[in-house]
């Protein structure tokens, strides 16, 4: 992170190794800089929800899903799955 700021993945993948040792303030500081790095990604902002959950944070956390939410259904909506159909 030092080297390069400005990569989404030191960040979310930092935020959850944070998250997993249960140092839920700095996950949440690197989750944050994540989405900001990466506005339409949808993980940073879901392990955000989650580390609210765990910090009782409920408005946070419901920002959190609702914005998750939002780019889980542009995303789907610009790389749609083809089901039943073969190549």
């Amino acid at each position: 992170m030092e080297l390069k700021p400005d990569l989404f993945e030191a960040a979310y993948l930092y935020a959850r190794l944070c998250f997993t040792l249960g140092r839920f303030e700095k996950a949440a500081d690197l989750a944050r800089q994540a989405a900001r790095l990466r506005p339409e990604d949808y993980n940073a902002l879901c392990l955000l929800g989650m580390i609210a959950t765990e910090l009782d944070r409920p408005a946070e956390r419901e920002e959190a899903y609702r914005k998750t939410l939002e780019n889980v259904k542009r995303s789907s909506e610009l790389y749609p799955r083809t089901r039943g159909r073969s190549t």
